[in-house]
């Protein structure tokens, strides 16, 4: 469990200046921030009410703690957690009435809340709580008004550990319980040498009764021999009965044995068969070179994603083929009109055919013919570019094809022009393999009841080992071969034996009865004898006890001293600590006297002067040694959780760099366990996990607040 003691949330309803206010805690730091009269101290006071105040207090103090307005009686809920439990507690002061749960369901009410409050808070008493856990810098005098309470407590179990009172009075009570344990009557001493003369005179009564009884004890001793030398005979028979119906047993036993290892011997010799075969086929597939079915379905799905790439390639190359021939019919074609153009100018131009003004008409369209067949050129010589390309690519895609194949064949050990095919007849060749091999396991499994051929040995082993015992243990009980016929006349024999035992029994029970006394008589002198030693062990006991007991107070006291004194050294050793942090080692010995009256006092500048603690220090010091006081009882207190701690206005007097101190501690502080800071303002906004502001107009009692 968390050692955390958490505050979740306080309602107070009808409470100071509250009419009904929630106020909601978080783990860490809780500010509470707002002017004065805005309620931060009523918050604080009715946190205290709540936690020490018991629902059915008196009317003074309910009439104090009211809401201003004077109507009706208040009532406060607390929500705290300890861990992962949660508890509600509710004190309603108008009705007398407590009530606590918690999220299991369970109830607590009277003394349960005040042990369970004690215990998670750490004491049950309000003053002691605000001297540790508490700080306002508008009482710095508090702790040192209650310095002897403070010392009291360095003194008692809470601090220390060690309760000196309750082993001293233990120790007290033990010795007077052996000195004297009825106030006025004899010392225990004195009646234990009565006692012992008493059982010194009763042990020669039992020796004087003993020596008469002897005849009779002589008597019993010859009664009991006839009855033993009558139960050597039973035994004698008993073990001839025995041998004979043991040997009856064994040689029926026998032929049951060899029947049931002939039956398994049969099937073991199957199962033998079945295993040979079924190692055959494991080998068989054990040489088998398949690829597992994913990495079959993976092979495929390349030799697709390949064969899909070629086709890809042959159709472009087919389809750039097709654009080459018809861009050179184009080409060819254009070049016949382009040269039956130029003959046509050539010829005009020399006179051979008259065409008149249609001259400068033929001659643009040759330039435009001839800028036709130029293109058709650049087209045609681009086309056999591109299918040239195609039929590279072509290649590339068919050698990538060829490679796979041939990675293949050399990773399976095949020689296949189509390796996919071979592994997938591999894999079909697999996978009957496995069927047959699982259907001569289950035949196995049948034959041996699911134990396997071991499991058969095992049993074979079994059944020939009992064998071998039943044998063995027929050889023993040969000797028995005799009796086996006459066993009926055995047990007769046996029966008549056992008739004259009890009668001998019977009259060795009569002599008991008769000496019964002597057996009485020594258990009484064997008691009387234990008394005795007992009493002498007591005696010597008590006087020694009495002695250790003496000794121990003695020492107890010592060691309770040392105890303390470490006690007060520790507390003063962390408050010196707490104190150089607050000061920035301007002062940093403080202790509580133990023997100067409890009183605080500071070591003026490591001079080994000390002084009490008074008006001579600055308002500013003396909040930070009152600081390092609490924070050293904090540290002090014997308690399981980390209970929250609170203050008030703790560092209005500061300067700075005081201030800055006292924000690290803050921060230290938040990290171990929960803290609630009231002040006008924010210490550190950055250090802050909950900062609950308050004002003049929430103070106001006004309902729904």
């Amino acid at each position: 469990m968390d050692g955390r003691v958490l505050l979740r949330s306080l309602r107070m309803e009808n409470f100071g200046c509250f009419r009904d206010r929630t106020v909601s805690f978080q783990p860490g730091l809780n500010q509470l921030i707002g002017p004065n009269e805005s309620g931060k101290s009523t918050i604080i006071r009715a946190l205290y009410t709540v936690l020490f105040e018991d629902g059915p207090t008196s009317k003074k103090a309910i009439a104090e703690q009211k809401n201003w307005t004077g109507e009706g009686s208040f009532r406060l809920t607390l929500i705290f957690a300890v861990g992962d439990k949660e508890f509600m507690l509710i004190r309603d002061y108008g009705m007398g009435q407590d009530v606590m749960s918690d999220n299991d369901g369970l109830m607590y009410e009277g003394r349960a809340i005040r042990e369970k409050l004690t215990r998670y808070f750490g004491t049950a008493n309000r003053r002691l709580f605000e001297a540790v856990f508490s700080f306002s810098s508008d009482y710095p005098d508090a702790l040192e008004d209650q310095r002897t309470r403070v010392k009291a407590a360095l003194e008692t179990p809470l601090f220390s550990g060690f309760d000196r009172t309750r082993a001293d009075a233990y120790l007290e009570e033990q010795i007077k319980s052996l000195d004297n344990p009825r106030a006025h009557g004899p010392r225990e001493l004195d009646t234990l040498g009565e006692r012992i003369e008493e059982c010194l005179r009763r042990k020669g009564e039992c020796d004087d009764r003993l020596g008469s009884l002897e005849r009779a004890g002589q008597e019993r001793r010859q009664a009991q021999e006839q009855v033993k030398q009558n139960e050597e005979e039973i035994g004698r028979l008993e073990r001839l009965v025995a041998g004979a119906e043991a040997y009856q047993h064994l040689d029926q036993k026998m032929g049951g044995l060899e029947e049931r290892l002939q039956t398994h011997l049969t099937g073991y010799s199957r199962a033998v068969q079945t295993a040979e075969t079924l190692e055959k086929l494991e080998k068989e597939l054990n040489h088998l070179n398949a690829p597992p079915a994913d990495e079959l379905v993976r092979i495929v799905a390349r030799r697709d994603e390949l064969a899909g790439l070629v086709d890809s390639a042959k159709q472009r190359m087919d389809a750039l083929i097709e654009r080459r021939n018809a861009t050179g019919r184009a080409f060819w074609g254009t070049g016949s009109l382009l040269a039956v153009v130029c003959l046509v100018y050539v010829l005009q131009s020399l006179g051979t055919i008259p065409i008149g003004d249609m001259g400068k008409t033929l001659s643009m369209f040759l330039w435009a013919m001839a800028a036709i067949w130029t293109g058709c050129l650049g087209m045609y010589l681009y086309r056999i570019r591109g299918k040239k390309e195609a039929t590279s690519h072509l290649r590339k895609v068919n050698a990538r094809l060829n490679s796979f194949y041939a990675d293949l064949n050399n990773f399976y050990d095949l020689k296949s022009a189509d390796p996919v095919k071979a592994l997938a007849e591999l894999d079909g060749r697999r996978q009957a393999l496995e069927l047959k091999i699982q259907s001569l396991r289950e035949t196995i499994a049948v034959i041996s009841d699911n134990k396997g051929i071991p499991g058969l040995v095992s049993v074979k082993e079994q059944l020939e080992t009992e064998v071998a015992l039943a044998n063995k243990e027929l050889a023993t009980l040969v000797v028995f071969a005799p009796y086996a016929g006459r066993l009926a006349e055995l047990k007769d024999e046996l029966t008549a034996c056992r008739v004259r035992r009890n009668a001998y029994a019977d009259q060795a029970a009569s002599l008991s009865e008769r000496c019964s006394s002597l057996a009485t008589l020594e258990q009484e002198k064997a008691v009387v004898e234990a008394e005795l030693e007992t009493l002498k062990r007591r005696h010597r006991d008590l006087t020694e006890q009495l002695e250790v007991l003496h000794i121990t107070r003695s020492a107890l006291n010592r060691a309770a001293d040392r105890l303390i004194e470490q006690t007060f050294q520790d507390f003063n050793d962390d408050a010196s600590r707490h104190l150089a942090t607050l000061t920035d080692s301007r002062h940093d010995h403080l202790r509580l006297s133990a023997e100067n009256g409890g009183r605080f006092e500071l070591e003026i500048h490591q001079t080994g002067k000390w002084l009490p603690l008074g008006d001579h220090l600055s308002s500013s010091t003396r909040d930070a040694v009152y600081l390092a006081l609490r924070q050293a009882a904090m540290d002090r207190v014997a308690s399981d959780f980390a209970v929250p701690v609170v203050f008030d206005q703790a560092d209005v007097r500061m300067d700075r760099a005081r201030r800055d101190a006292f924000a690290g501690l803050l921060a230290a502080l938040a990290d171990e366990r929960q803290v609630i800071y009231c002040a006008t303002e924010t210490a550190r906004p950055e250090n802050s996990t909950n900062i609950i502001q308050l004002d003049l107009v929430e103070a106001e009692a006004v309902p729904g607040q």
